[in-house]
């Protein structure tokens, strides 16, 4: 979900930027109501579907997001191990994916309407080009990950960004 997420906002972004449209209202609220749609579209397939994939221990794993009785609909309660790094233990953490794509469903329809009604401007998006937060190319150092001992949590977000 949350790659679906990203990756059709850097297209929205994307397509703003090819198009060169500014700021205003008119220009790209359209480019906005369109990601709107296709999020919205993508979580009510989901929620349709009935499945989720979720990746437990290396392996991914196909679970219901709710049961349906009686035409009632009782959303699952999932339980995965979580790491805690920092005890380098495992806990079983309880989540329930069905809420997860509900809220995202929610938001987004919400934004949507917001956009149509004018009530919302859209935020000006070359700040994430001016900011240096979205580029098109990576100012990573690739030595930097070829390193023999290599610790995700000693990466330092300068670097990245």
């Amino acid at each position: 979900l949350y790659t679906y997420l990203l990756l059709e906002f850097l297209k929205t972004f994307s397509n703003i930027e090819e198009k060169g449209l500014n700021a205003s209202p008119e220009e790209y609220t359209t480019e906005l109501i369109l990601y709107c749609d296709r999020i919205i579209k993508y979580a009510k397939e989901k929620i349709e579907n009935n499945l989720v994939l979720i990746k437990v221990d290396g392996s991914l794993k196909t679970e219901q997001l709710y049961l349906e009785k009686k035409g009632k609909y009782y959303p699952q309660i999932i339980s995965i191990p979580i790491s805690n790094l920092n005890i380098k233990k495992k806990a079983k953490m309880s989540f329930i994916p069905y809420l997860i794509y509900d809220d995202i469903l929610d938001i987004f329809s919400y934004n949507k309407k917001l956009l149509h009604e004018g009530k919302q401007l859209p935020l000006d998006m070359t700040i994430w080009k001016n900011k240096g937060i979205i580029n098109k190319r990576s100012k990573l150092d690739k030595n930097y990950f070829q390193q023999q001992n290599f610790e995700l949590q000693k990466i330092s977000l300068d670097n990245i960004l």
